[in-house]
């Protein structure tokens, strides 16, 4: 509720309380005072006179509707904000009237439409994070980054700096997004027949492999298992038989996705925010380089 004093609008710098607005504080009876009004509107506006209203039309009847008019225009571009919110952002945009800061005159000042608006910043939100190696020790630079809506519409995309770091800002509040990564290159770095060798030792069950990125980097021909055909995949790709891996160069997953050996081509390959209402912050993710299941990729 928003208790709202009037200022005529013929008034030359709309800064004088009409003499019959209401003046707090005010005091309901078995509650404590209350500091009113909360804000000031104007007044002594032409309406077309239907109902029997005069033209112009005085007094806070008049002046609340303009308030209630600005409060419906901020919730109708951000239909999930919380009325506390619309009603502290139409409040603290409010221009200062009377003494310094709150008074119970204008209360916290002559409410500005424009200026609420122009500064709508507070229903804005962030999505940032890092992206790391699957060691979660290295980070990976220049990873593209792609912010999309909720029906797969791309909207933006940004890059990972040297630290892994990316930020996606001024998203609207109330809204669907999806964020996903890739890395369009041809590079042979971390990729040897050591990784090769490290394969075969799994399959035959010698030496198994302690992650399920490692799986992950050897399934190099996405077959949810590591054979023999991976490694000729690998080893064709080293010496430039091929010229690409059948996954692709690299994977990324979201850093909280439970991944296992049945799900890992389809499950936590990107972020997925529904009717984002905050900050999202370490939104991190994790990739491997393809065929590099020795954990010999660098950064450099």
């Amino acid at each position: 509720m928003i208790a709202v004093g009037a200022i005529a609008a013929d008034d030359p710098g709309n800064d004088d309380i009409e003499y019959f607005s209401s003046q707090g504080p005010v005091t309901i009876i078995g509650e404590s005072p209350r500091a009113k009004p909360d804000v000031a509107g104007i007044d002594g506006v032409t309406v077309t006179g239907a109902g029997g209203f005069s033209n112009p039309f005085y007094g806070t009847s008049a002046a609340a509707p303009h308030i209630a008019a600005i409060a419906t225009q901020l919730w109708g571009q951000y239909p999930s904000a919380t009325s506390d919110q619309i009603r502290d952002h139409l409040l603290n945009t409010a221009v200062d009237l009377g003494d310094p800061g709150f008074d119970t005159i204008f209360g916290y000042g002559r409410a500005d439409a424009l200026l609420a608006f122009e500064t709508l910043g507070f229903l804005n939100h962030t999505i940032s994070g890092t992206l790391k190696y699957y060691d979660n020790i290295k980070t990976i630079p220049n990873a593209t980054v792609i912010l999309e809506d909720g029906l797969g519409g791309q909207l933006a995309t940004t890059t990972t700096d040297i630290n892994g770091y990316y930020e996606f800002t001024g998203l609207t509040d109330g809204n669907d997004y999806v964020v996903r990564m890739k890395k369009d290159e041809i590079s042979y770095a971390g990729l040897s027949s050591a990784d090769q060798i490290k394969i075969g030792r799994h399959i035959v069950q010698l030496e198994t492999f302690d992650s399920i990125y490692k799986i992950i980097a050897g399934d190099v021909n996405n077959s949810y298992s590591l054979s023999s055909a991976d490694q000729i995949k690998i080893g064709r790709f080293i010496v430039q038989l091929d010229l690409e891996l059948p996954s692709g160069t690299w994977k990324f997953y979201s850093s909280e996705a439970v991944l296992t050996e049945g799900n890992y081509l389809t499950e936590g390959l990107q972020r997925t925010y529904t009717n984002l209402t905050a900050e999202m912050t370490d939104q991190n993710f994790t990739g491997v380089k393809m065929g590099d299941v020795n954990n010999s990729w660098n950064n450099n």
